[in-house]
């Protein structure tokens, strides 16, 4: 087993060596930073979550209702779907999935019961987290405190993970 584990290690860095031979030349000298991504692109990170709504009737009387507190990104028709894609205002300076999805979850507590009825009918609600992968770190881990997990049960609602392709630029 030591044997077969140690051959292992070897395959992995020659693949990592010449993975890396190749990433030079598609790597930018400098990274390239974006509004939402204040961190470097080569750096695996937390973008923001999205609140995903479907449902069989329009959903911009809940968008409404919502107001000034919500970034509307989508509301409309698609197909035969209503669908409603919406953020958090301020949703760039989030530092944690958690506080983003229970600020979403104390605004539709607080919504009127009409707006409340129409969340309730809706076919899909989901707190979508969205990562920009990169090569570094080998891991990135997301750990959800059970208060979140709770709050978004309540609603009704499902956690996603969105994870981004790395954006590696091509000459």
């Amino acid at each position: 087993m030591r044997a077969f584990y140690i051959a292992r290690v070897d395959v992995l860095a020659i693949r990592i060596a010449a993975n890396d031979r190749a990433l030079e030349t598609l790597l930018p000298t400098k990274p390239r930073l974006t509004p939402m991504n204040r961190n470097s692109q080569q750096t695996t990170h937390f973008l923001n979550v999205d609140l995903d709504i479907y449902s069989k009737s329009n959903l911009q009387p809940l968008v409404t209702a919502m107001g000034k507190k919500v970034n509307t990104l989508f509301v409309g028709r698609n197909k035969r779907v209503y669908q409603a894609t919406l953020e958090l205002v301020g949703a760039g300076l989030s530092k944690s999935p958690d506080s983003t999805i229970r600020t979403f979850c104390a605004l539709i507590r607080s919504l009127p019961r009409t707006a409340v009825a129409q969340w309730n009918a809706a076919k899909v609600r989901d707190f979508n987290i969205g990562v920009q992968a990169a090569m570094q770190p080998l891991s990135y881990k997301i750990a959800l405190e059970p208060e979140t997990v709770r709050a978004a049960s309540a609603m009704k609602a499902r956690i996603v993970l969105t994870v981004y392709a790395p954006d590696v630029p091509r000459e």
